[in-house]
């Protein structure tokens, strides 16, 4: 029996190619059966076939322990560690979330900020990882860290699977709402995570600003106020119980918070001018702006003294003065009106108004030749009786003449006054102005006299008014009528 020398395939005589594997013949036959190689090759890939399953099952174990310590929270409470204590954001972005998303790394370096704010960066870095193993023995709620004031600042919870056989842990920061007061109206842009984000301003009112994750941040900003655009940052600042918001454009305001002199005027009548525009009647607690750092801004106030007359005050300019940085840039002045400049105008003011009556007394004379004898014999009467009064009482002439001296107003005048008040007081059946010193007989309120009466302090008790028409009305320390 011939077989074929390639596949050992039987073959019949005279067979020249073999059918089995196509193999052309040789002529000779041989009688011993070829080598048998099939059996042998069906084991060596067996044999193979085993190695390559064993090596993948070997792959897939060291693959799944390999995951499972890469995703464990021992890992992920490592590497959250060492980001913080290095303030490594990037890093920090992937392990962090904040309503099931990622850090951005801009969020990252707010919330690192924010830790290392309170001083205690490393602090804070060790209780996040001591709170990621908590969360994985077993706490239903998760683990969280807040700060000593009882602001959260991170949660740790296990939460369904990763990869399916693997716990999965989320690393959540909180989010707030954030708000400011501002002091213009206009509007605001800043710039966050890539974004730009507008805030209508109202004055005097609280804007909401936006929704952030926990951290200190800073943000380019934009502010359009009075026609007028600065470039700028807007902070804001979570280390506290409220978050604190700042704006930095370089910008200042005014608040004139006193007018020395001021007492001269009547509160109605003294106006604020800025850049020689007029801002209205003065108000201590109004401010005033926003003005640029250094831009010229020059105010003053005018107080109006009566019908003809008014007076300035000194001129301040805020240019070179820094602004509080914690009150958004206030600049608080002070303004000054001159009180010898005023004195002296109402001291000539009286001089002209008696000059002016006596011509008018003299004119009434001589047109009323009638009325004017009356007129005496009632000018000698009153003078006898003042001097009568005089002389009971010696005192009040001394105290008095002082007055005349400094003028005050004139010793005629100054007769007539007292001459009310004697008959006054003796109407009433006392007599104070013995029992108590004159400290001024004055004019006020361009018609009116005044006369004060203190006692041996120098202290006013109470004073006199008397009307052109001659009434007396008695008033004490605190301008309150005295009824008897």
């Amino acid at each position: 029996m011939a077989y074929c020398k390639h596949c050992g395939s039987k073959i019949v005589p005279g067979q020249k190619v073999c059918t089995q594997c196509g193999t052309r013949l040789v002529t000779e036959t041989s009688s011993v059966p070829p080598f048998q190689n099939e059996p042998r090759k069906s084991k060596k890939i067996y044999i193979l076939s085993s190695i390559i399953v064993a090596a993948l099952i070997v792959s897939l174990l060291v693959a799944f322990f390999v995951l499972k310590h890469q995703l464990s929270p021992e890992k992920d409470a490592e590497h959250i560690v060492q980001a913080i204590k290095h303030k490594d954001a990037k890093t920090l972005s992937k392990y962090l979330t904040s309503k099931d998303k990622n850090l951005t790394e801009e969020e990252a370096n707010a919330f690192i900020d924010v830790l290392n704010q309170y001083g205690q960066l490393n602090s804070y870095a060790d209780k996040i990882g001591k709170a990621i193993l908590e969360a994985k023995v077993g706490h239903s709620s998760g683990a969280i860290v807040s700060t000593e004031l009882k602001t959260q600042l991170f949660s740790a919870e296990k939460r369904g699977k990763k990869y399916v056989f693997f716990d999965k842990y989320v690393y959540d920061i909180p989010q707030l709402d954030v708000a400011m007061y501002s002091e213009d109206e206009g509007t605001l842009t800043y710039t966050h995570n890539g974004k730009k984000h507008d805030i209508k301003l109202k004055k005097k009112s609280v804007v909401d600003v936006g929704n952030f994750t926990m951290g200190n941040y800073s943000m380019p900003a934009v502010k359009k106020v009075n026609g007028k655009e600065r470039q700028g940052k807007l902070y804001l600042n979570m280390s506290g119980v409220h978050t604190m918001v700042k704006e930095d454009f370089g910008e200042k305001r005014v608040q004139i918070e006193n007018i020395e002199n001021s007492s001269k005027f009547d509160s109605d009548d003294i106006q604020i001018y800025i850049n020689d525009k007029n801002q209205g009647k003065y108000d201590s607690s109004k401010d005033y702006g926003p003005f640029g750092a250094n831009e010229d801004v020059q105010i003053y106030a005018i107080g109006k003294y009566d019908i003809n007359k008014t007076f300035k005050t000194n001129v301040v300019n805020i240019k070179d003065k820094k602004g509080n940085e914690v009150l958004n840039g206030l600049v608080e002045v002070t303004l000054k009106f001159n009180d010898k400049e005023i004195d002296n105008y109402k001291e000539q003011k009286d001089k002209d108004d008696e000059k002016d009556k006596a011509k008018s007394k003299e004119d009434e004379e001589d047109s009323h030749s009638e009325d004017e004898d009356k007129s005496k014999k009632e000018s000698k009467a009153k003078d006898k009786e003042s001097s009568d009064s005089e002389k009971s009482d010696d005192d009040f002439d001394k105290q008095s003449t002082k007055y005349f001296d400094n003028n005050k107003v004139s010793k005629e005048t100054a007769d007539k006054v007292m001459a009310k008040i004697k008959d006054y007081e003796k109407e009433k059946g006392y007599s104070d102005l013995k029992k108590y010193h004159v400290k001024d007989v004055e004019k006020y309120m361009q018609i009116y006299f005044k006369v004060k009466l203190t006692d041996e302090s120098g202290k006013v008790v109470y004073y006199y008014s008397v009307s052109p028409e001659g009434d007396v009305t008695e008033y004490d320390e605190k301008d309150n009528i005295v009824q008897h």
